[in-house]
This record gives structure tokens, sequence and C-alpha cells, in this order.
């Protein structure tokens, strides 16, 4: 079993679905847990903790915290430029193949999908395929010899790419198009098995699925009664149910770009097909396309088997049984009339056994099996083959130990040149000749279909496992306080020398009266020395002393020479302003020793004196007159990102309420007015922020904005357009200007608000909608939960004939990914509330004045206690166990 819970598993299939969608400028590395990890991550969450129960870090844990940083010595990431896709196909024949009898080909893909390459095992998608038809391959062969021929033809393929729309299928298919033999081998094939996800079964039962129903008296239809057969032979002894095979018909949709199941591949060349598979549907299994499919994420690697995951050994044997089994009864000469045919297998169960499928799950689950770590390089000598090189080598060679003809085709990913070939074989084999121009033209090409395009994939090097250094390190804080301290003991040291110097200058000063002239004399011009050497700044703190010096010594000499010093360094800035200045004066004085300052660096520095302050207000005002003389001009299309930008500064100005309310007095207003009806829609995600900005919790711009009719403007276009993020930010908009306003939410009922939103959301959940608008449906299901609390009575008996809790029950049910925020509402309004915006109990639940109830019909109560019980609600990462407490409760 698996050591991450089902609520870990699913936000991890999250995480990998974003990383793949989303683009990243830095490199994401993840890393498997361990003890050191532990502990680096136990001491950073609590000093998160610290900091958020602090409201921010404190002074000490800013000064001696630790911090950590990671380095990581790997080449830069490049495109891959030649990534190759490997086909391998094995024939089982007895002496030469024959053209004449009808074939059957057992087809699965090998390579393994997920967001993290390198940690891209596949153990149940496909490990367990390739493993089902290596076992079905080696016991067929050892029924065939001189005296027993099977009736078919029978083709094993392994194939590449399957987890980019089965592209490596796709190649092969081209190929054989292009060629005379292969032309020949499509018009004698009689089904297609396409092996997937059979390491684990659901509740005893295969499921066969067609893109078209088998008919009767077809091999297909014979081939599903022999499973069904087999199945029954071959039961799982500690299963009590009844093994079945079932039929799940499913049309294709050449519309769509992604293919389902690889059989539709074959399918669309028209060729009978099917894969067999322990999995109802395509998306029954949700780690198909995820790196927790074994690997080190589902379970530690143990030293009894690799990395399994959730595949079964003895369910792999079993399904290779099965599947050999009715191969058997179809493709030799079998009395079926016998009256033990039916009652006995003719494989024998410890031809596959748990053993020997472990065996072949360890060997395919021992490293990743992402496409570009399988692709294989040029042949070249000397070259060390990778690890992708060595599986599809050992693949080969495998199949060439019980098969007589075994061939490796290589393809190009991105579709250039004609395939190259390399044949080879126990026995002499055919190589395919190209012939250009010769095209079957009973296999048409569904070139025209989103189904046909090849995937746009660019790969990447660096996806191989790399070493992450992680360096223990203080703050920079710590830094500055060493630095600090260090600077205040010099400092110290300086003061304590300088004041005993000058105390006894001072002295010998009062004490020597005219006697000191010499003294005086050398105290004077070694003043001066330092002031034409250094300046006057290493002498600036003595010029209490100097002054002392200038009124008690008796020379005029000394007097005129101390004036000079003390008058020096009267200049001293005392701020940067002053500083300026200075350098400004220094620098232009023509009888300064000071080097003239570069006129062009004196402009600068006046006009960043002259800069220092900025207008607020006249920076809105410009924003305003850019924005509307751009949507004015004869091309706002041409203007879109200078308006998008200075959209985006007015939205970061109005989060101050001060100039949110300037803004309002410089015409905001009207400027939403003219965003808001622009024809294109290009700024209406912006405006939505901006109006939010501007009247969230702010009494008068809320009324300004209801007396301009901005609320009923906002939801028309809410209900008009059809793209997430100008919803989203529009509704963020009209959520700010109804909450905490009884007049904006009296004026949203009177235009229909609830009856716009709940249409909407009707739209937006259904279940190809719901991941597109994922985000909108949380703010509105949050805006829903907020009236809820505010509304008043009166309101609420308005509310009446829209049955407010009837609707928010039938959207809970209705959602895929159950919201925490409708399930509170509607507990708010089951059990009774008070509006908040009139009654500010500490818990307006539970100290009630006078509590509202909006009940809910028998139907809907019995259907949401139901829904309590499914899996969905009991995910703690969408809905708290307390919120399905409450709602219980409210319920019975």
């Amino acid at each position: 079993m698996s050591f991450l819970s089902l609520s870990s598993e699913q936000h991890w299939i999250r995480i990998e679905s974003d990383l793949l969608k989303e683009s990243f400028q830095v490199p994401v590395y993840f890393a498997t847990e361990s003890d050191e990890l532990e502990i680096m991550y136990a001491e950073l969450r609590e000093l998160s903790h610290g900091i958020d129960k602090s409201n921010g870090p404190s002074l000490l844990d800013s000064i001696f915290s630790t911090g950590y940083r990671a380095y990581v010595d790997t080449p830069n990431a490049h495109p891959m430029q030649n990534v190759d896709l490997i086909n391998i196909e094995g024939r089982l024949i007895v002496s030469q193949y024959d053209a004449k009898k009808p074939t059957v080909i057992l087809a699965a893909h090998y390579d393994a999908g997920g967001a993290i390459p390198s940690l891209a095992y596949g153990a149940n998608s496909n490990a367990a395929g390739i493993a089902v038809l290596l076992e079905t391959a080696r016991m067929l062969s050892q029924l065939v010899d001189s005296k027993n021929v099977p009736k078919h033809n029978i083709i094993f393929l392994l194939t590449g790419g399957g987890k980019f729309n089965y592209l490596g299928s796709k190649r092969w298919l081209e190929m054989m198009s292009e060629d005379t033999a292969g032309i020949a081998l499509f018009d004698s094939i009689e089904q297609v098995i396409n092996l997937e996800g059979l390491g684990a079964n659901e509740e005893n039962c295969l499921y066969f699925h067609v893109s078209r129903l088998p008919k009767e008296g077809t091999f297909s239809q014979r081939l599903l009664s022999a499973l069904g057969l087999a199945s029954k032979l071959h039961p799982l002894s500690n299963l009590t149910a009844f093994p079945t095979v079932e039929v799940v018909h499913k049309k294709i949709n050449l519309n769509q770009y992604d293919l389902a199941w690889e059989h539709e591949r074959f399918a669309l060349y028209h060729l009978h097909t099917a894969t067999l598979s322990a999995w109802s549907s395509s998306t029954s299994y949700q780690l198909r396309n995820s790196v927790l499919d074994g690997g080190p994420l589902w379970s530690p690697k143990s030293a009894s088997h690799g990395y399994w995951g959730p595949v079964l050994p003895r369910l792999v044997a079993k399904n290779a049984r099965v599947l050999t089994e009715a191969l058997v009864r179809l493709t030799f000469d079998i009395d079926a009339a016998a009256p033990t045919s039916e009652e006995f297998p003719f494989v024998d169960p410890s031809w596959s056994t748990e053993t020997s499928a472990g065996a072949l799950l360890d060997f395919l689950t021992l490293s990743p099996r992402s496409t570009q770590l399988l692709s294989m390089p040029s042949n070249r000598p000397g070259r060390k083959a990778s690890k992708g090189n060595d599986l599809i080598h050992s693949l080969e060679q495998y199949l060439r130990s019980f098969l007589p003809e075994v061939r490796i085709t290589r393809h190009h990913f991105a579709k250039k040149q004609p395939t190259v070939v390399e044949g080879n074989s126990k026995t002499p084999t055919k190589s395919v000749q190209h012939e250009p121009g010769s095209v079957a033209a009973t296999a048409s090409m569904p070139t025209l279909s989103a189904a046909g395009r090849d995937p746009e994939v660019v790969f990447y090097t660096g996806v191989s496992p790399q070493k992450i250094i992680v360096y223990r390190l203080k703050s920079s804080v710590f830094d500055l306080v060493v630095a600090c301290c260090v600077g205040a003991y010099l400092y110290g040291l300086h003061v304590v020398f300088e004041v005993s110097v000058w105390h006894y200058i001072d002295t010998c000063c009062y004490k020597s009266g005219g006697k000191g002239g010499y003294f005086y004399t050398v105290i004077c011009f070694r003043i001066m020395d330092l002031i034409g050497a250094h300046g006057v700044a290493p002498i600036c703190k003595c010029r209490p002393v100097l002054s002392r010096l200038l009124f008690t010594t008796y020379p005029k000499f000394w007097r005129y020479s101390l004036l000079f010093a003390v008058l020096t360094m009267s200049r001293i800035p005392h701020d940067l302003k002053g500083l300026l200045r200075f350098c400004l004066d220094a620098g232009s004085d023509p009888t300064s020793d000071t080097e003239p300052m570069d006129p062009e660096r004196a402009l600068w520095l006046r006009q960043a004196l002259e800069s220092i302050t900025v207008d607020l207000a006249a920076e809105m005002r410009k924003r305003i007159a850019v924005i509307i003389q751009n949507i004015s001009s004869a091309d706002p299309k041409s203007l879109v990102e200078e308006t998008t930008s200075a959209l985006d500064d007015l939205i970061d100005f109005t989060e101050d309420v001060n100039l949110a309310d300037t803004f309002l007095k410089i015409g905001g207003i009207a400027l939403l007015k003219a965003l808001l009806g622009f024809p294109s829609g290009d700024y209406r995600a912006q405006s939505g922020m901006l109006l939010s900005n501007i009247v969230q919790n702010h009494e008068d711009a809320q009324k300004v904005a209801i007396n301009e009719n901005l609320l009923n403007l906002v939801l028309q276009l809410l209900i008009e357009d059809s793209d997430p993020g100008n919803m989203s930010g529009l509704l963020s908009g009209i959520s700010s200007l109804v909450r905490g306003s009884e007049l904006s939410q009296k004026r949203f009922i009177q235009c229909k608000g609830f009856d716009r939103l709940f249409e909407l959301l009707e739209k937006t959940s259904r279940s190809n909608e719901q991941e597109k608008y994922e985000r909108f449906n949380e703010k509105a299901s949050f805006f829903i939960y907020c009236l809820c609390q505010e509304l008043s009575e009166e309101q609420l008996a308005n509310l009446k004939d829209f049955h407010l809790s009837e609707r928010i029950a039938q959207l809970i049910l209705r959602f895929h990914l159950p919201s925490e925020f409708l399930v509170k509402a509607l507990v708010l309004l089951l059990n009774g509330r008070v509006s908040t915006l009139i009654h500010s109990p500490p818990d307006p639940v539970s100290e009630p004045t006078s509590l509202v109830k909006v009940p809910i019909s028998e139907d809907s109560r019995k259907l949401l206690l139901d829904w309590l019980k499914s899996p969905k609600a009991q995910d703690e990462t969408l809905i708290s166990s307390e919120a399905r407490q409450d709602l219980t409760k409210a319920l019975l």
C-alpha cells in the first residue's frame, strides 16, 4: 500500500497538473524525504510559525535565525535536437512468415509519464501491460513447433511515445502504410489487442474497450467469449467474486486531440482493435500519468522487490494466463466440442506465476521510463549507452530468447525523414522497403482530424537526477549586527584615545600659557596638514577643542591658523541634500583644488534633488489621461500594452484608502464606465480589480457606485463574458461593492443578482468546464457565503421564491470539487442566522437574538446525506471535518 494518504495523493495530483500546465522561469527541484530534510523542514516550519504568530519576525529571530541556501552544479538545460521513439516488433513463426494467414497483433507502450521525468516509473501504466505481453509471448512460444502451427500470425509490438497520444503506434502505422509489405499486413490483420493497466483489477473484472461493438461471428466476438471462459478457468484463489469480462463501448472523438486508449490509434486506420484493461474507463485510474504510479513516491524500495506501486504480480500472472488461454483456444486446432474443453484450462497455472511476473516488474521498474530518458541516440563507436538504451536492448534480447524474428524500428519524435529500420533476428528477415509515392489506399491516414496531429512538445536536457548541496547560513541581519558591534568597538577605542590626547593638549594649553609656543605651532600646522591631505572629516569631531584653543592661544599666527581650520569645518553638510549641494558647489568652484564635476553628472544630481518628492495625485491624473486617450484613439488595439500598464499603476495606487478617495474625486467613476463599456473587453479584469480597490469597506464610495448604476453594468458584463480571468476580476468588483453595504445588497437583489449568479454557476459547474472556471467558482462560493452571513431578515423574505438553500444544495451536488464555503453557507441557512450587518455578537450563530432559517426539500436532504458519504466529500483538503459534521447535524 502507498504510504501517502488519500488527501495527500489528491493534493499531489493537483500539483502535478499545475506543473504540466504552467511555465516556470526558474527550475523546480524535487527530493525524496530523508532525515536531514526532515530536520531542515522542521526548522523552517518552526521559524515560519513563529513569524506568523507574532505577525512578523522577532528581533532575535531576525538576528540569530539559521537560513539555508541550495546549490546545484548542473549545466544549463537546452532543447534536445533528436528525440527518437523506439518500437520493438517480434513475430511468432515456425519456419518463415506466412503472409496468407490472418494476423493478430498484441501491442503495449512501454514508456511512463509524469511531471518529473526522473521519477516516472509507470508501474500500472504500463509496466504491468508490458509484463502481460512478455509473459503471453513466452507461453505461446512454448506451444509452437513444427507439429503445432497456429492458424494466425501473431505479432508482439512494444511501442514508445504512449504518453504523447500514442505517437509510437502512429509512427509504426505510418511506416507500414508507406511500404508494400505493410499494406499487405494491414489487409491480413484480423485483430489488434492493446494491453494497459493489468496490474490491479477492479472488482475481479476485466474490461474489453472497443470503439465499435463486435459483430456476431467476428474474431472480436469469439475473442470476447474466449476471454470470458479463460477468466473463469483462471480465478484468483482469495477472491470469491465471479470473474467477468465486460465490454465498454466508447466512440472516438476526432475533434479531440487526446485519445483515450491506444486501440483508438489503430481504429483510425480502420483496423479491428480493442484494449484489454482492468480499468473501467480511461480516467478511473487517477495515477495513469502521475509519478505516484510506482516509484519512490508511492512507497520506498524494499529488498524483496522494486518500485511496483499498486501492481500485484499475482494479478499480472493471472491476466497473462487468461490472455494466453483465450489465444490458444482461437489460434490452435482445439476441439471446442470436447466435453472437457470448457472445464479444464490448457494453460497450466505454473507457466506464469507470481515469481516470474514479479521478476519482470522488477526489471521494468528498475529505472524511470520517461520518453527523454528512453530516447536512443544514433549508434556511435565508443559511446556509452544510457539506461534507456539498456532497457530497450534488454527488452529486445528477452524477446529474442523465445521469438525467432525480432526487429527494432527507430522513428523521429518530430516527423522529418523516412523511417530508419534496424532489422535483426535469428533467421533472415525482410527489411522494410520504402517506395516513394506508394501509399495504401486502404490505410487512410486521419491527418485532417485533431487526433491525427502530432504533439508539439519540446524536450529538454538535464532531467536526470542531480545533486543539490544545501548550506546552512546565518541571516544578513546577523552579519550587519556583527559589523555594527565591531564598528562600535573600534569607534570606542578611537574616542578613548582621541579624548585622552585632546585632554592632554587642553591641559597643556592652560598650564603652560605662553611657554608652550612651539607646541602650539606644531599642533596648528598639523591640523592644517590633516585638512589639506584628508579633508575636514577626520577632525570634524574636534571643533569644540579647537574653539578653546582659538581663544586661549596668544600668538596671532596660531589664532589665524586655527580660525581657518574651524571655518573650513563649518562647511560640513548635515543631510543628504546638503551633501549633494556641497558636492555641486565644490565641483563648480574653479579656485578649488577638487577636480571639476562633469556637467552631465551635475545636471543629473540637480534633477535627483528636484524629484525627491512625488505628487501621487498628479501621477494618477497622468495615468487617467493616458487611458482615456488610448481607448478613444482610432486604433486602440495597438495601445493595449500601454493602457494595461497604466491600469496596473492605478490599481497599485488605489490600494491605499486615501488615494482611492482621491481617485474618486478626479474622475475615477467616469473612467471605470468607459473601461467597462470598451467593446473588446480587454480591460474588464483590471476594471473589476480597480472597482474592488475603490469601494471595498468604503461606504461613501459604495453609494456613489450604486447611484452611477455600476452594479447593474458589471453584472451584465459578467453574464456576457466567458473568459475566466475577466469573470474573476468582475466578480471581485461585485463582491467588494455588495459586501458590507445594506444599500448595495438591496440593489443586488433588485437587479436579480442571485438569479444571474446562480445561472452562471450552473454553466461553469459543468463537468467539462469546472477545471477551467475553478478559481471563479471558488470566488463565487465565498461571495455567496458572505452574503448568507450579512443578508437581513427582510432581504431573505424577498428571496423566498428564489429558494436560496435549495439552489445552494444543488450547486454542492453539481461541483466535481466541492466547496467548503457553500457547505458553510448552507449550514448557516439551515441552522438559522442573523445578519452580521445589523447584529454583531461574538458568535452570531451560537448567540443569536432572532434566528432566520431557510429550509430545503426532503429529496435534497437525502441526496446531501448520501453525498456526505462519498469519497470526495471525505477529502480533508477540500472540506474540513468540522464543516462536514456541521452539515450532517443541520440535515438531521
